[in-house]
């Protein structure tokens, strides 16, 4: 008997799954396989009661049904009903069904917004711009302004805490994972990740810049030797890693659901793509005619550090004083000049202000992706980390 949790809770975190695999040898190189074809859904929802009837509704839930399927809707992707759904229609006119977990075959909740023990879980047979469409019809009449939402049915925890803040105050914080029990009815298929963003030398390129900050990790493992006398160091890792951790804020639907589709297409950490380290990596020192192909530079002994690299540090992301950006491969280098593959094509006048940061082969370094919402569904955030990769083909 499956429980829905039909009221609106105060905050929500969603993300997607996969598992991958990973043999890494002592250079660096990886071999990575994927486990799961489609990514599962878990959610992390949080409740505040001041309404005694809700909290008490969910605590006698609980008690008798925890064990249960607990049905979840995905406030963030809540859209409204546009015009009357009357029973036995089977199209739902709403305000918008994109950048939302509507998929065909797969279900979704009506709810009132007034009444949140009134509600209909309907199968979806096909989603639109703007309508949705009932495998079926619609067995109740849905007034302008109900609530429709995606709906997973979920495992949760077998322990679950309710915490008394004040004396009316009741708070809990319920993990959901979507159940996987019965064959599906659905079909999923992974996102391409064409035209996301861009590419570059045959790879995707993440180009959301960062909102808050930018953790850049230098991780080379080595066992040290020593008791109360003279020690030793040993490693058995020829390079050094770069895990990378980036944090993003948005206000848009759309960014959000790029997001999704940018992890979903690589299957979290299975493939590759390139991005920027968003540090000031190279300054340049003079101006940049839009033919020129060197680049005069403050000396970071480059020759010594970055050229004898096949990838770490020998991909350049450009970011120019108008904002736009190119990418381009350093094929050559003095102590005060890089030699790029390509003109950049716009001259370079005001270079204090031009952002060169060393461009990062990289997989997810999570088979978790997980967006955290605030303010119902206006403002979102996440954490990304990624993982430079060494001795990957470019």
């Amino acid at each position: 008997m499956t429980q829905y949790i039909t009221f609106k809770p105060s905050k929500v975190s969603l993300s997607h799954k996969y598992r991958t695999t990973i043999q890494k040898s002592l250079n660096g190189s990886e071999k990575r396989s994927a486990i799961l074809t489609y990514p599962r859904v878990s959610m992390d929802v949080g409740y505040s009661f001041v309404d005694h009837q809700k909290s008490m509704w969910l605590k006698s839930r609980l008690y008798h049904y925890l064990d249960e399927l607990w049905g979840i809707p995905v406030w963030p992707d809540y859209t409204t009903v546009t015009s009357t759904a009357s029973g036995s229609q089977s199209t739902i006119n709403v305000g918008s069904a994109q950048y939302r977990h509507f998929y065909a075959n797969r279900k979704a909740i009506l709810i009132n917004k007034n009444d949140w023990k009134t509600y209909e879980v309907i199968t979806l047979s096909g989603v639109g711009t703007t309508s949705l469409t009932v495998s079926g019809v619609l067995t109740s009449s849905w007034a302008t302004g109900s609530y429709v939402m995606p709906m997973y049915e979920c495992r949760i925890d077998p322990a679950q805490t309710v915490t008394r803040k004040v004396r009316d105050f009741d708070t809990i914080k319920i993990t959901a994972d979507e159940a996987y029990e019965s064959q599906n009815t659905f079909t999923y298929t992974i996102p391409t990740t064409s035209g996301i963003y861009t590419t570059y030398s045959g790879a995707d390129v993440f180009t959301p810049i960062p909102s808050v900050s930018v953790d850049y990790v230098y991780q080379h493992p080595y066992e040290m030797n020593q008791w109360w006398g003279i020690g030793s160091t040993e490693t058995y890792y020829e390079e050094t890693y770069l895990p990378i951790k980036a944090r993003y804020i948005t206000s848009t639907k759309a960014d959000i659901w790029n997001w999704y589709k940018f992890f979903d297409g690589h299957m979290g950490r299975l493939t590759a793509f390139w991005v920027p380290s968003w540090n000031k990596d190279i300054v340049l020192t003079a101006g940049v005619t839009s033919s020129g192909t060197t680049l005069n530079i403050q000396n970071i002994e480059y020759t010594t550090y970055w050229l004898p690299n096949q990838v770490v540090g020998r991909h350049l992301y450009i970011r120019l004083p108008n904002k736009s950006y190119v990418i381009r491969k350093v094929t050559n280098a003095t102590t005060s000049t890089l030699t790029i593959s390509s003109a950049l094509g716009t001259a370079i006048t005001d270079y204090g202000n031009c952002y060169i940061s060393f461009l990062h082969y990289v997989r997810f370094d999570v088979d978790e992706f997980d967006v955290e919402y605030h303010t119902n569904t206006t403002v979102a955030r996440t954490q990304i980390n990624f993982m430079g990769l060494i001795e990957e083909t470019v």
